[in-house]
């Protein structure tokens, strides 16, 4: 009887180290996955199909429009983006859920000073294992304010060396008149 006890009680002495040992090892991987969600140069966020904000990445915390994550997190998209128009948005997520498809979208913003921010959205939907549903959608934004600028700039460049070579056409053309 003694054995049978004292073996009990190893067996849930192990049992409790073990449970912990898969718990750390749990929180060290949420903790290096959202360090690496983090480090991404871009806006991220995930939502599950009840429209439920499941991760929420730095780069959504910083900014004119940051939400810190922990006022994220657990709630509804609709309400937390509430600035965005929500039936476009609402559109999106659930044509990303129907269709399965990734999808890429252009949108600005235009700041409290006024200025205009590009961005390049990506919904891209992500399928269980299990089912081959889609489960979730990841939401990835990124500012290509610079490069829309830069483009914007060669095509005011372009313009005026057009109309500079027109000009050098027409003052070089012998006086008709």
């Amino acid at each position: 009887a003694q054995m049978a006890a004292m073996s009990v009680n190893l067996s849930a002495h192990f049992e409790s180290t073990l449970n912990d040992s898969i718990d750390r090892a749990r929180d060290e991987h949420r903790k290096f996955t959202e360090a690496v969600l983090d480090s991404l140069p871009v806006s991220l966020y995930v939502v599950d199909r009840d429209y439920r904000i499941v991760t929420w990445n730095r780069h959504r915390e910083v900014g004119e429009q940051g939400i810190p994550r922990d006022t994220a997190i657990g709630r509804d998209v609709f309400n937390v983006l509430a600035k965005y128009p929500q039936g476009r948005l609402r559109q999106e997520f659930e044509r990303a859920f129907r269709t399965g498809e990734i999808e890429r979208i252009e949108q600005q913003t235009t700041a409290d000073d006024g200025s205009t921010r590009h961005w390049i959205v990506s919904k891209v939907p992500m399928r269980s294992a299990e089912t081959g549903e889609v489960s979730h959608v990841i939401t990835v934004g990124e500012d290509v304010t610079v490069r829309v600028e830069a483009m914007q700039s060669i095509g005011r460049a372009e313009k005026l060396a057009a109309v500079g070579r027109l000009a050098v056409d027409i003052a070089g053309q012998p006086d008709i008149f």
